[in-house]
């Protein structure tokens, strides 16, 4: 959400009231991670719904986002409305949350030029970049900045474009990966669906990764931005980690219809 607009989907996805939000991220980021990571963090899987239904599944990978000390950000969401069908930006302003402005990289942004075109529209009504600044920001306040990419084309050979313009840019910024696993299946389906997927990730298994997408007809939103994380990795010569997973089946209680929501971070040794 540019700062010359009013943010698009704010009610959606975290109230106006700085107060409020802040205490709902502190309370989601109170949580101590169960699963050992050492190595620099390089980049995330991250989900984006609504806080309150992949807030504390989001806030795993951001517990060990914290512990990187990095201040920059490459976040790459999916366009769930489809158009532009092109990988695009809207880096023309700063970008504004309850919690404050939050800047812009155009070093980054050189780096993804002209793969990645600016276009508004895209950001215009898209939420998987913007719902996860107020995490980072109630990490860093506003001392960081970051690079919105949205992926309209999320094709193995164009998610790999991305990742190796992320390994060109070098490792002093965080890669995440902004995506919903399974959607509106039982929970015990949508489960097992992901686990074969996550299995994919954590093995850095690209063509697996797409065959399994298809072969299961698993509804990941941001598969692009996942594979463009896991080629990073791979040219990096890093691993992925399995941190958690979640349903919001947990927090809805209707365990009929549920989304799954992955934490899986990538580091280098």
């Amino acid at each position: 959400m540019a700062n010359e607009r009013e943010p698009a989907v704010a009610g959606d996805f975290y109230p106006l009231d700085p107060q409020e939000l802040g205490g709902m991220l502190d309370s989601l980021l109170s949580v101590s991670p169960s699963v050992q990571v050492d190595g620099e963090i390089i980049g995330a899987v991250v989900p984006h719904a609504g806080y309150a239904y992949s807030g504390k599944i989001a806030a795993i990978s951001y517990s060990y986002i914290k512990r990187s000390g990095k201040k920059r950000f490459v976040i790459a969401g999916p366009n769930h409305q489809g158009s532009p069908p092109s990988s695009s930006t809207y880096s023309s302003a700063d970008w504004n949350t309850p919690l404050g402005t939050c800047r812009v990289d155009h070093d980054l942004e050189n780096y993804f030029s002209p793969l990645v075109e600016e276009d508004s529209y895209a950001n215009l009504f898209e939420h998987s970049v913007e719902v996860q600044l107020p995490f980072i920001q109630r990490l860093l306040g506003n001392d960081f900045t970051f690079f919105p990419i949205i992926m309209g084309d999320q094709r193995r050979y164009r998610a790999e474009e991305i990742g190796k313009k992320m390994a060109l840019a070098g490792t002093d910024s965080v890669f995440i990966a902004s995506s919903d696993l399974t959607h509106y299946e039982p929970d015990s389906v949508a489960r097992e669906k992901d686990r074969k997927l996550i299995e994919k990730i954590y093995n850095l298994d690209l063509e697996g990764f797409y065959l399994t997408l298809a072969a299961e007809k698993i509804s990941a939103c941001g598969y692009g931005p996942i594979a463009a994380l896991m080629h990073y990795t791979i040219a990096k010569k890093g691993r992925i980690i399995h941190t958690g997973y979640g349903t919001s089946g947990e927090s809805s209680g209707d365990y009929g219809s549920v989304v799954g929501y992955p934490s899986l971070i990538a580091v280098r040794d």
